[in-house]
């Protein structure tokens, strides 16, 4: 696994609090957001904004990051988990955590097209 220094993630920062403010309002205009989950939040720059806004955030990084810098609530930021199961493939770990029906409702079969 490659481990980030911290001057990278302060690169970062820089740049991505600026961004997720001119970002995170026109999302949550569009679409009512009681919860984020950033994967690989590093610091959590978008996470901090969210976060201002009372969604509740959840960040998910290596231990590499310095836990002394980050711009969200040390308690709201956590270590990664997953586990690749045996048989899996691919992505479908991050599928799974991405089309979960909790987080998005379930798709309507497209049968505009015939082939």
């Amino acid at each position: 696994m490659y481990e980030y220094q911290t001057d990278f993630y302060r690169f970062l920062a820089s740049f991505a609090v600026q961004s997720a403010k001119r970002i995170v309002p026109k999302v949550a205009a569009a679409v009512p957001v009681r919860s984020v989950v950033d994967f690989g939040c590093g610091h959590g720059g978008w996470l901090s904004v969210w976060a201002a806004m009372e969604v509740l955030v959840t960040g998910v990084d290596g231990p590499y990051v310095d836990r002394r810098l980050l711009l969200i609530d040390a308690k709201t930021f956590m270590l990664p988990t997953l586990q690749r199961r045996s048989g899996s493939r691919g992505n479908s770990i991050w599928y799974r955590a991405w089309r979960s029906p909790s987080i998005f409702p379930p798709r309507k079969p497209d049968n505009s097209s015939t082939r």
